[in-house]
């Protein structure tokens, strides 16, 4: 049996090299303690850059003993948030803003039994989650205010009562299925997990919980992150009719469930008013978008014709990425015959690297995959969808480091078409 090669300090290190591994420890330390630069913190690349570097080092850091043990207890953090959030536990410190609490006065003002309490708190400070600043005493930190919002109460509501038992469900599947890709949408691990023959949004219909949990989740997913807005040139296609049309409609925004996306371009750009239509089929998204002023709402479904023809834009927000290729072909079959020659679809969606794909890009892949039998996609990928479909890509505007971008597309040209 050949020994397992561990992680060791070369025997022939020089005196720098261990100088300059005392000074990154150094550093990383003083950062874990809270002294944070703030050229560090506000420079949202940098911060970035730290969080990704910091992760792989780590990675690459492990030896078994390490790897085994972030593995075994990788499910918990999220069910111990839930915890926390149905105690009201992560509220009641953030409302305290910085004050420190004992554990007997939590107890006492949550109904919790201390002993229990005291076990709780002790793991949600190791993962940062509350602040323990003396014997059986803890503040809020920075995560514990994100914990107590409403938002992310409901992502970990989605995340514990849904997502985990698919995610358990994929080896069986996997097995069961002889390793090959899904072959529709409605026998995937979702179904395994949840043992049901529903679609996963015909399932979430059925749960007003689930559908409120999963809405208020699309809300929240983005908070703190940059808008395509801010990037992509937008005014430089809703530019009104070339043929004196001025009633054309600009923008449409397909499938674009409670109107976030909408109610932004019309704050950015307001001189749109009244020339923005939102489209979708879920009656409460519908309902609350009525009240965004300048907004025209309509119930469409986007796998039939597109009753709004030669807009300017038709914007599709992270749609794509919840169907399979056929479904795609269909939905994007339907824009087409809708565009005028100066008309552009905007697709926003999450675009996969063919080498050195990021984590957060290929963990989502994976549960499209098991949701939906769909999948997040590279630019070749989307090249031979928007091919098949006589489309094609005219420019690609990235937006985050994660992947997120903005792909404009139009007809295909006569050129290409002979190809």
């Amino acid at each position: 049996m050949s020994a397992i090669p561990f992680l060791s300090e070369p025997s022939d290190a020089s005196y720098d090299e261990n100088v300059e591994a005392d000074n990154i420890l150094d550093a990383l330390e003083t950062l874990a303690a809270g002294h944070i630069p703030a050229s560090l913190y506000k420079d949202e690349e940098k911060r970035l850059r730290f969080l990704e570097a910091a992760r792989m080092a780590s990675l690459k850091l492990e030896q078994p003993w390490d790897t085994m043990q972030r593995l075994i207890f990788c499910a918990l953090p999220p069910n111990m948030v839930q915890v926390g959030i149905d105690l009201g536990l992560w509220r009641l410190l953030s409302a305290r803003q910085g004050t420190a609490m004992s554990v007997s006065q939590l107890a006492a003002e949550l109904g919790a039994e201390e002993a229990l309490l005291v076990r709780v708190l002790r793991y949600a400070a190791t993962q940062w989650m509350v602040e323990q600043v003396g014997v059986e005493t803890y503040r809020a930190t920075n995560i514990t205010r994100y914990l107590a919002m409403s938002g992310l109460e409901s992502v970990i509501f989605h995340v514990t009562e849904r997502n985990i038992a698919t995610y358990n469900a994929i080896p069986k599947w996997m097995a069961d299925n002889g390793y090959k890709q899904p072959l529709d949408n409605k026998h995937l691990p979702f179904n395994l997990g949840k043992n049901t023959d529903l679609h996963f949004f015909e399932w979430l219909s059925q749960r007003p919980r689930h559908q409120q949990a999963f809405n208020e989740y699309m809300s929240f997913q983005r908070v703190g992150q940059k808008s395509w807005l801010d990037v992509f040139p937008l005014e430089k296609y809703v530019h009104g009719s070339t043929t004196g049309d001025n009633h054309r409609t600009l923008f449409v925004d397909v499938g674009g469930g409670y109107g976030h996306q909408a109610r932004e371009v019309l704050r950015r750009f307001p001189q749109l008013q009244g020339r923005v239509v939102l489209q979708d089929t879920h009656a409460a998204a519908i309902d609350s978008a009525k009240s965004i002023e300048g907004l025209k709402v309509v119930h469409h479904d986007f796998t039939q014709p597109q009753p709004v023809k030669g807009a300017c834009v038709y914007y599709l927000r992270n749609i794509l990425h919840d169907w399979p290729d056929q479904a795609c072909y269909n939905i994007l079959s339907q824009l087409k015959d809708a565009l005028a020659p100066d008309s552009v679809i905007l697709l926003d969606e999450l675009v996969i690297q063919d080498e050195g794909a990021h984590w957060y890009g290929a963990s989502f892949d994976l549960l499209m995959m098991a949701n939906y039998g769909a999948q997040e996609r590279s630019l070749a990928k989307w090249d031979r969808i928007l091919k098949e479909v006589g489309l094609e890509r005219k420019m690609f505007v990235p937006y985050s480091m994660q992947g997120d971008g903005v792909q404009v597309v139009g007809a295909r040209t006569a050129v290409h078409e002979k190809l």
